[in-house]
């Protein structure tokens, strides 16, 4: 396990999209979810 940075931003990416899917049936290309991914990653208290 190690803290998420902005190296791993495509996995938190594609990992939001499938989550959207998954959880509520939305598809949503990862390059839209960058910008959420960025976020999360910036408050520091994401781990992969």
């Amino acid at each position: 396990m190690h803290l998420a940075t902005r190296q791993n931003v495509e996995t938190v990416a594609e990992f939001l999209a499938g989550f959207s899917e998954g959880a509520y049936g939305i598809s949503v290309h990862p390059t839209s979810q960058i910008p959420a991914a960025e976020g999360v990653i910036d408050t520091g208290n994401l781990y992969l």
